[in-house]
């Protein structure tokens, strides 16, 4: 039985995490701090050259299209404008670069904003800040823990999402329906919560709209009359259903930035390399908890400075012996 509950509840959350638009994104950085952008998307040619591994899947990919600019604060990313709000399309992006005589250091930094307290409910109570960073981060699993381990603790952590999630679907649609509600049918929804889940598969709530809500608010409630504030208010409701439901697409993309600059990969977080160039995935559960940053720092051998300063040592060393010479 532990089993069975477990494989349902791993499935039903790929469910609500797997990722329907993935992107390519490659940031090439000039010794002179121009930059090009070039946005690659899933490929329909199963043929295409370039694959790239999101971790949940390897997709084919194709060129989507290309930015350029003198700087990268003024490069415009969007490759799509329904998008326009969400914190994957906006990153604030910086790159430096500082003179170490030796080496020139190249220093590149990407920001994703949090979407915590976008968030229709708050995740404490549900889960601790400890098991928050792991499961959406993987930030400090537990030291010595075989894979069985492991996989136990990732279950539970599983299941106590699905029930936040769950939750929070609920609240929005919810908040949805109360403001077309007479005091006696706003009364039954603040307090019928429990009586609506109970005996109910959660995971069929994941994917609710206005019409499976009211549909299993006449079931608990036949009486109440909740069709017909549906029926009666339908266009404003699918309209604030469309609004606040926004956040949710934010989970139906999934990212893969690549960082090009001058030099060798030295400092930074990058959690994979492709070419040798420091990578990271990027999705929405990452900004679940905080925000989200990228940092890289290449370094690159000023030979110049090594063929200046082998000549400097040697006219000192001609200095030093024509002053012992004369003494």
């Amino acid at each position: 039985m532990k089993i069975r509950s477990m494989v349902v509840s791993i499935l039903s959350i790929v469910s609500v995490s797997s990722c329907s638009s993935y992107y390519y994104v490659v940031m090439d950085v000039n010794e002179d701090m121009a930059v090009e952008g070039t946005v690659y998307k899933e490929a329909e040619d199963a043929d295409s050259a370039l694959r790239i591994d999101f971790y949940d899947r390897v997709c084919n990919m194709c060129e989507d299209c290309r930015m350029q600019a003198d700087h990268i604060s003024s490069l415009s990313f969007l490759p799509d404008p329904d998008q326009k709000d969400n914190p994957l399309f906006n990153p604030v992006q910086t790159v430096s670069k500082r003179f170490r005589w030796f080496y020139t250091c190249y220093d590149y930094r990407a920001e994703f904003k949090s979407l915590k307290d976008r968030l229709p409910l708050a995740l404490d109570g549900y889960m601790t800040p400890q098991q928050r960073a792991l499961f959406f981060t993987g930030n400090n699993p537990p030291q010595g823990w075989n894979g069985l381990e492991m996989y136990y603790l990732l279950d539970d952590l599983n299941t106590k999402f699905a029930r936040w999630y769950s939750d929070a679907v609920f609240i929005v649609l919810r908040d949805i329906l109360r403001p077309y509600c007479n005091d006696g049918q706003a009364l039954i929804l603040d307090g019928c919560k429990d009586e609506f889940m109970k005996d109910m598969d959660r995971t069929l709530i994941f994917a609710m709209e206005p019409d499976d809500f009211v549909e299993r608010l006449s079931e608990v409630h036949p009486d109440a009359g909740f069709d017909e504030v549906l029926g009666n208010n339908r266009d404003a409701v699918d309209s604030l259903y469309q609004i606040e439901s926004e956040l949710i697409s934010y989970f139906g993309y999934s990212f893969v930035f690549n960082t090009r600059m001058p030099g060798r990969y030295y400092d930074g977080n990058a959690v994979d390399f492709i070419d040798g160039n420091p990578s990271w995935k990027v999705d929405a559960f990452r900004l679940m908890e905080d925000d989200l940053v990228l940092e890289a720092v290449t370094r690159k051998l000023n030979v110049w400075v090594f063929v200046l300063t082998f000549v400097l040592i040697i006219l000192l060393l001609q200095l030093f012996a024509k002053v012992f010479a004369r003494r």
